[in-house]
């Protein structure tokens, strides 16, 4: 990514992708059981076998306010983690948020489309102050008494299942979501926890999915019927059709089911 944000006009909101950076995640991990000949042609792994993901964080202003959606991996992870997924370009709200006009203060709305860390990690930080700010565990951020909302304003919406789920992570789940992001936006009482469809702002409409996780939502704007699924923005979205094969061979029912209602409800 350029780093210089992508402004959209829907006709009504406005929509603007800006650069998160980048990291690495384990290519068999990512792509499951599809064979490595079919998806390292599309993204080639590091010797680790590694491949590269692009953090896209979108900012949408609204006439109620700027909403953010996914605002990526965040910032203060040892260096441990850094090495491990070669995080690169990650950047505090701030200075994210610097090329949009907009500052942290200015969001009233983050919409997580799931609690894997490199989505929504972003939505908190060390607070000042706290033991952790000088030197942060190498493990991932996991203790809520450290971190605050990255946001001071915003609320945090998400589906119960999706809340469910990361209170009870399982053996694989647990290394990459991020309840802890939940928990202190319910200590603040500013977590809003959906129970299906919804529509919270004007021209912002959320759909529940399932499928990559039991809690997953995809986010349209109405103005032009367009999408805002991760999948549609990220740089490396032309690697879509490997991560839908993927995914439908992996759980074919619930990928398949996913898929089918949110393309009905558009």
């Amino acid at each position: 990514m350029t780093g210089i944000p992508s402004m959209i006009d829907l006709g009504g909101p406005q929509l603007t992708i800006v650069d998160g950076g980048s990291f690495r995640l384990d290519g068999a991990a990512l792509y499951g059981v599809f064979p490595r000949i079919f998806w390292e042609k599309l993204n080639r792994p590091d010797d680790d076998n590694r491949v590269l993901l692009a953090l896209a964080p979108a900012v949408v202003t609204t006439a109620e306010g700027v909403v953010i959606i996914d605002p990526g991996i965040g910032t203060g992870w040892g260096a441990r983690t850094i090495d491990r997924y070669d995080i690169r370009g990650a950047r505090p709200p701030a200075e994210i948020l610097s090329g949009t006009g907009f500052s942290p203060s200015d969001v009233v709305a983050i919409i997580a489309t799931h609690l894997h860390f490199d989505h929504i990690a972003g939505a908190v930080q060390i607070t000042a102050g706290s033991e952790a700010e000088s030197g942060l565990s190498d493990n991932l951020i996991d203790d809520p008494d450290n971190l605050e909302p990255a946001f001071p304003q915003a609320k945090l919406y998400l589906q119960r299942a999706e809340l469910e789920a990361a209170r009870q992570p399982d053996l694989r789940t647990s290394s990459y979501v991020a309840s802890y992001v939940a928990q202190v936006y319910e200590r603040e009482g500013r977590c809003v926890v959906l129970e299906g469809d919804s529509q919270p702002f004007p021209g912002i409409r959320i759909v529940a999915t399932g499928g990559h996780t039991p809690g997953h939502q995809a986010i349209w704007l109405e103005q032009r019927r367009s999408s805002c699924s991760p999948e549609t923005w990220s740089p490396l979205r032309r690697m879509s059709a490997v991560r839908w094969r993927r995914e439908l061979i992996m759980n074919r029912l619930s990928r398949a089911s996913s898929r089918r209602h949110c393309w009905r409800r558009r």
